[in-house]
Parts: C-alpha cells; structure tokens; sequence
C-alpha cells in the first residue's frame, strides 16, 4: 500500500469554518485526578459545543478511554449538548482505534475531528487511512507549550506508530 496519497495536507479549520451537517468525531485526552479535564480536552469539549450549538454538527461522538468519554459527556451536558445528540464510544485507546469505529458507531464516512491543530495533521492522516472523509476542527482556545522538547519527541514517535499502523494495514 502507497502511503502517498494518505500523506496529503489535511483540511483545517478554525470551529466557525466547519461545514454543516457532518457528526463531529471529539478525541479523548488525558483526565486529571478527581475527573477534571486536562486544558487540551477542556478546549475539544469547549469547542464540540460550539460546533454543536452553532448547527454544524448534528451529533457528537465521544471516543477514547471510559473515564475520558464520561467527563466528556458530563462537560458537554454541562454547556447544554442534549444527551440525544451525544453518541459514545467508550473502547478507543488511542487515535487510529478512534477512527476504526467511527463508522460503526456513527454509520456514515463524513466526519469533522474535533483535536489541537498539532495533533490534525496525523489525525487527518490517521482518519483517511480509514476510510473516512474528514475534516479537523482546531480545539486551541489556549496555548499549551506543545513546541517543546518533549512535545515534539511524542509527536515524532506518534507519527513512527501511525505509519507504521497504516503500512501494516491496521487501520
């Protein structure tokens, strides 16, 4: 398999650019203790009820590890997301399980992904390689020092592991 065409840049926009009608997919991230979201999933939540509130997505799906998933659907409650708009997937442990069961769980290939601009690029790639059509949604309401050292070591490795994930047909 040719990973050339997957390794396009990916669409990116801002929450007011998003297009209409399309269930925006929001990725789970890290939860601090007592169950409050880390800043970065604060900013996906934020910005999946703005999508929502502002009529460009007609569902949400929640994806990532159980307690991700339920302080993010607290949170989105909380901003005044329906419980009926909200569709939950509870058994994604990481970006590329995200997009495998997106289709299942929403029944269409047409997504918007709700993440950090950092982060869009391999979703995007991540996302294409299974099958969907998406477009990325940047959640950066704040800044989060993700051009460290550190940051751009993770997303190097993270980038080895969803080529790798791809070129094995994992997706």
């Amino acid at each position: 398999m040719s990973l050339l065409p997957l390794i396009r840049r990916g669409v990116i926009v801002a929450p007011a650019g998003a297009p209409a009608g399309r269930p925006a997919l929001v990725l789970g991230a890290r939860v601090l203790p007592g169950g409050r979201p880390t800043r970065m999933l604060a900013d996906r939540i934020s910005t999946a009820a703005r999508v929502f509130h502002d009529g460009r997505a007609p569902r949400l799906l929640l994806t990532g590890l159980p307690h991700e998933v339920d302080v993010m659907r607290r949170e989105l409650l909380g901003h005044g997301v329906p419980a009926a708009a909200l569709v939950e997937d509870r058994g994604a442990s990481n970006t590329s399980a995200s997009f495998r069961r997106t289709r299942g769980q929403l029944g269409t290939t047409a997504v918007s992904v709700i993440t950090q601009r950092f982060h869009l690029p391999r979703a995007l790639f991540l996302a294409r390689a299974s099958g969907l059509d998406a477009i990325g949604v940047a959640a950066d309401l704040q800044a989060y020092g993700a051009s460290g050292p550190w940051h751009v070591v993770r997303e190097g490795a993270a980038w080895v592991k969803a080529l790798l994930t791809v070129a094995l047909g994992r997706t």
